[in-house]
């Protein structure tokens, strides 16, 4: 058989797969290879042999591929006991060595990583700033400075930015962290861990000591849809993984995972988790009453329920926190209003509260919501939106989420107050990124 026919048979073949059965990832790498894009070099003659012969093994790779069926070694991981209260999900054994370092030699960034800024803000002064982020969906801090990731390409790249002084910023090289469809980080003992979904579904974490070596190593499925889905400080870090109602798992250095059981109802379902202190807090709901619950742990692996006064069909769905305290969302179509905001000074206890800024908006007889966005760092928290009459963006900040600042902006304001620019919390000031650029907000005190 020619090359040429051999390459016929590939596309032949390759259209004969039904999609219902082959992983969507192999789909794009055989596509890939075969429309041959432009970022790919052209093969020369010398090296079709070459190509004949790995496109051979591509189609037995695929033809064994369509044989697999649920419960293979692309199944979620199994659980198995441990010697303590706390089962271990544990990896399949092919893949329980960390994978080589994929990241080539880079530039570090330059700069130094700022002391944090526990004291009240007052205003941003806002600059643009060159070489940032570009369209990030997360900044997260870590001992080493901050590493913001984007949203994957439908290539699945993950594009990601390390930085350590949130102002020069450097690009990490295409395909550092593998294809993925779903990324979230957090700061892990003595770095960071980035864990990913792939487009099989299969799940791995990504950890670096410097931001610019990587090492790979899977992991429990983890649920990976929202900010608070992972969380993360020097004592280890807590994900909430896939599953019904959703559990949660943690890690003391993103290798070795346990499932963790918490106290109460066996109907009550995650709906987030932060870190808090040197410890953990975890918030969700209990079904089908929808009553709020909340627990903390001051070790990630042992966990006490919280006290919690309840509104039914208030269930937490988010949780962020501050050096002083804590702020929890709940979703409601009943009223009061005031039960979809809530606070904390411990994570041992919660309580409505009407301390947001930015109130309450409320739908109807029986349908509410909470106004404005929030986010938190571990030291303060922030809440952005319009407040009526004003028609531009205002930002608040708080170190405890009761005594809030709205700050006043100065500099190249335009982006910030006209909504459309997302930003994101650093120790000395606030990142904003809109349509490719980014500004950086100066913190004055």
């Amino acid at each position: 058989m020619t090359d040429d026919e051999l390459e016929q048979h590939l596309h032949a073949h390759y259209r004969a797969i039904d999609p219902r059965v082959a992983s969507p990832g192999t789909g794009i790498r055989i596509g890939d290879a075969l429309d041959r894009r432009p970022r790919r070099s052209t093969l020369s003659a010398r090296i079709r042999p070459a190509f004949a012969a790995m496109a051979a093994v591509l189609i037995v790779a695929v033809g064994l591929g369509l044989g697999l069926r649920p419960g293979g070694f692309l199944s979620s991981p199994g659980v198995s006991p441990t010697a303590g209260a706390s089962p271990t999900r544990s990896a399949p054994p092919s893949s329980a060595s960390a994978s080589p370092t994929p990241t080539p030699s880079m530039p570090v960034p330059s700069g130094s990583v700022p002391p944090i800024s526990d004291s009240t803000w007052t205003g941003l002064r806002l600059q643009a700033l060159e070489g940032g982020p570009v369209n990030a969906q997360s900044v997260v801090a870590w001992s080493g400075g901050y590493l913001a990731l984007g949203l994957a390409s439908v290539q699945g790249e993950l594009p990601a930015w390390i930085s350590r002084d949130g102002r020069s910023w450097v690009e990490l090289p295409a395909g550092t962290f593998g294809p993925a469809t779903l990324a979230l980080a957090a700061p892990c003992a003595d770095g960071i861990l980035v864990a990913v979904q792939s487009y099989s579904g299969q799940a791995s974490v990504w950890h670096s000591t410097d931001g610019v070596t990587w090492t790979s190593r899977p992991s429990p499925p983890m649920r990976l849809a929202r900010q608070t889905d992972l969380a993360g400080s020097a004592t280890g870090v807590l994900a909430v993984l896939e599953g019904s109602p959703h559990p949660i798992g943690f890690s003391t250095d993103g290798v070795t995972w346990q499932e963790v059981s918490l106290p109460g109802s066996t109907t009550s379902s995650v709906g987030g988790v932060a870190s808090f202190g040197t410890g953990f807090v975890a918030v969700g709901g209990v079904t089908p009453a929808g009553l709020p619950v909340a627990w903390w742990s001051g070790d990630g692996l042992h966990w006490t329920l919280a006290d919690v006064q309840g509104y039914p069909g208030t269930g937490f769905v988010d949780v962020r926190a501050a050096g002083g305290g804590l702020v929890a969302l709940s979703s409601t179509a009943q009223v009061p209003g005031q039960a979809l905001f809530w606070t904390s000074t411990s994570g041992r206890s919660w309580a409505p509260s009407t301390a947001n800024p930015l109130g309450i908006l409320k739908q109807g007889p029986a349908n509410a919501s909470v106004n404005g966005l929030f986010s938190g760092d571990g030291t303060r928290l922030m809440v952005y939106g319009t407040l009526t009459p004003d028609i531009h963006t205002g930002y608040w900040v708080s170190l405890n989420g009761t005594d809030w600042t709205k700050l006043a902006l100065t500099g190249a304001t335009a982006a910030a107050i006209s909504g459309q620019a997302t930003p994101f919390l650093l120790r000395d000031g606030v990142l904003f990124g809109y349509l490719g650029a980014t500004w950086l907000g100066t913190a004055v005190k």
